[in-house]
């Protein structure tokens, strides 16, 4: 990357810093760090990719592995990650002189960062090339979801996380906010 590209993401990543200060803003701060430290390592130029758009919700990575068999690569996913590795399993004579030497065969790792949405579709080898279609799937969002509110009848306590008496496991929660919405039902029902 050239010293202009890396002020431009230092700038770029000032600014979005600052924006995840805001009070309001939660629980983004930890996406933009990985994307930033992503971004801050060098990246590699072996073995030569392309990142095509193919449309607005499709892209096509390409990458030339000339020399490399289907056995010899290797494609994973997690969450938020697309790894590309190369291992050559050929064995080369140590008595061949190369006279010219443009073909490596060297082994390689490529790290693409995926957003939520993207779909990684089958992976296809044609002529040296292998090509991994991704998908980025529109939503319009998470339905809005109603949060209940429940009064008590003394003052709030607790540790800025939520009532003391309502420390429970996440999927935990859900049935003890039914509970509670069914207690005050019945008591409203019986007045």
């Amino acid at each position: 990357m050239s010293k202009q590209d890396n002020e431009t993401l230092d700038g770029l990543f000032s600014t979005l810093e600052e924006i995840l200060r805001h009070p309001r803003v939660l629980g983004l701060s930890p996406i933009f760090a990985d994307l930033r430290e992503f971004v801050s390592q060098e990246s590699g130029k072996y073995p030569p990719h392309n990142v095509v758009k193919v449309s607005d919700n499709h892209r096509l990575i390409e990458v030339a592995v000339a020399g490399f068999t289907r056995d010899e690569l290797d494609i994973t996913v997690t969450s938020d990650t697309l790894v590309i590795t190369g291992t050559s399993t050929l064995v080369e004579s140590p008595t061949a002189e190369y006279l010219h030497r443009g073909v490596a065969r060297r082994p390689f790792r490529l790290v693409f960062k995926l957003g939520d949405h993207c779909k990684i579709g089958d992976a296809t080898y044609q002529s040296g090339m292998l090509l991994i279609p991704i998908d980025i799937m529109t939503t319009a969002g998470k339905p809005p979801r109603k949060v209940p509110i429940t009064e008590c009848d003394s003052a709030p306590n607790h540790d800025g996380l939520g009532p003391k008496d309502m420390e429970l496991k996440e999927d935990q929660f859900d049935v003890a906010v039914d509970e509670q919405m069914a207690d005050i039902a019945e008591r409203d029902g019986g007045r």
